[in-house]
């Protein structure tokens, strides 16, 4: 099943952006992350820098459904990579409602570093990454639980070596928290 979902192609960007988060869930991020770029980043370096309505790279950018002007240059619903890029590349996931528990797990692939903010009920929960470290503010009331294991309680700043699944106490430092 997962191999016919690497393969297949879901039709609009909206069908395709479900089809990539199973497989973010299955454990093919490199993958996901190389068919945004080439599908959505397509869709950016072509112009108007929005997300389209159909991913057609090819032929007339405005036709579709048989009309000259038929499609949405600027459609919501083929903003999938929004929700998906925080999984694919920095591993976070909510464990419990609220975010009041959460994951973060990295992949990097190709880029040097990534970072982001979720503005979760309880705060702000921070993540960076580069090659060689991941730093999470948690925040007060939220935990982390660390892929090795370790749950973190907040207010806390996490940090430890990229790549380190392990979680030994020498790989992870925690600062300001319980």
């Amino acid at each position: 099943m997962r191999d016919a979902a690497v393969r297949l192609e879901a039709g609009t960007p909206f069908m395709n952006g479900l089809r990539l988060h199973a497989l973010v869930q299955s454990g093919d991020r490199d993958e996901v992350l190389a068919e945004i770029e080439r599908v959505w980043g397509g869709m950016l370096d072509r112009g108007p820098g929005t997300f389209w309505e159909e991913a057609t790279l090819a032929g007339d950018p405005f036709a579709m459904y048989g009309r000259p002007f038929g499609r949405s240059l600027c459609h919501a619903w083929s903003a999938g990579p929004a929700a998906i890029i925080p999984e694919a590349v920095l591993g976070i996931l909510p464990l419990d409602d609220g975010w009041s528990s959460f994951t973060v797990e990295p992949s990097l692939a190709h880029l040097d570093w990534a970072a982001l903010v979720v503005p979760a009920a309880l705060g702000d929960i921070v993540v960076s990454a580069d090659r060689d470290a991941v730093e999470v503010d948690v925040p007060p009331g939220a935990a982390l639980v660390h892929p090795g294991g370790d749950r973190v309680e907040g207010p806390s700043r996490v940090r430890w070596a990229y790549g380190a699944r392990e979680g030994a106490p020498s790989d992870v430092r925690v600062t300001g928290g319980a």
